[in-house]
């Protein structure tokens, strides 16, 4: 998250700013370049994946020990970011990882979790033990209710974002 951070303030665009200017109170200059980076950047690639990618995909996360993701994502070459690598490696090809219906006992692991590492969803996950981080996030802002705009993007906040960009 640091890195992340840090990326945001070599660029020349300020986030906050296009944040408020934008989206008023809904969306943070974070959420902004995030979503950017991580959705709407022109040369994504959004394709489906390939059994071929999701085979270099298995290699190098085993290679990295499932970490930095950053890395995996450009050796993989195909112009995936690293949030597009991690969630199909959690969501599709992690054996370990459980995909049914969360318990009360999971419920309560996940806010303990959340007590005691914040919104570190790589802790949360790894605290939780069989559930990935994505898994962690969505679940957690699914029975969350803040003030800040949550969940899906609208396509008028995307055309937004990019138009500003």
């Amino acid at each position: 998250e640091e890195d992340i951070v840090l990326l945001c303030f070599n660029e020349h665009i300020d986030w906050d700013l296009l944040a408020y200017e934008q989206f008023d109170i809904q969306r943070t200059g974070f959420d902004c370049y995030l979503r950017y980076k991580n959705h709407e950047q022109p040369d994504l690639n959004h394709n489906s994946w390939k059994r071929e990618e999701e085979k270099r995909l298995m290699r190098l996360a085993k290679e990295h020990n499932l970490r930095d993701w950053n890395t995996i994502a450009k050796k993989l070459g195909t112009n995936r970011c690293a949030i597009q690598c991690i969630r199909h490696y959690q969501t599709a090809l992690n054996p370990e990882i459980l995909r049914k219906d969360w318990t009360k006992e999971e419920n309560k692991k996940l806010e303990e979790a959340i007590k005691i590492y914040g919104y570190n969803w790589g802790m949360v996950g790894t605290y939780i033990g069989n559930r990935s981080s994505p898994q962690c996030t969505s679940h957690h802002f699914a029975i969350c209710s803040e003030k800040q705009k949550q969940g899906r993007w609208s396509i008028e906040e995307d055309e937004r974002l990019r138009e500003a960009v």
